[in-house]
């Protein structure tokens, strides 16, 4: 897997990782960035749209986030 970051109106690409190993178990996948191993859940919700669940440090504190992500039509 590749881990892209983009941003702005026009979605231009910020940053790009090198390729890097998934594994995927149940409702989750982890991975390894810069040493560090990530636990993502997820969430199928229909054939074209699922989330994506991850904490994140916001203001100092965990923060649970869900992104949602839906297939274009």
């Amino acid at each position: 897997m590749t881990k892209t970051f983009a941003t702005g109106k026009d979605c231009k690409v910020k940053s790009k990782t090198d390729d890097f190993l998934v594994t995927i178990t149940g409702g989750s996948f982890s991975y390894r960035e810069n040493d560090l191993k990530k636990v993502e859940h997820y969430k199928i919700y229909s054939q074209n749209k699922f989330s994506i669940i991850y904490g994140d440090i916001i203001n100092g504190n965990v923060t649970e986030i869900e992104d949602f992500y839906q297939r274009k039509k």
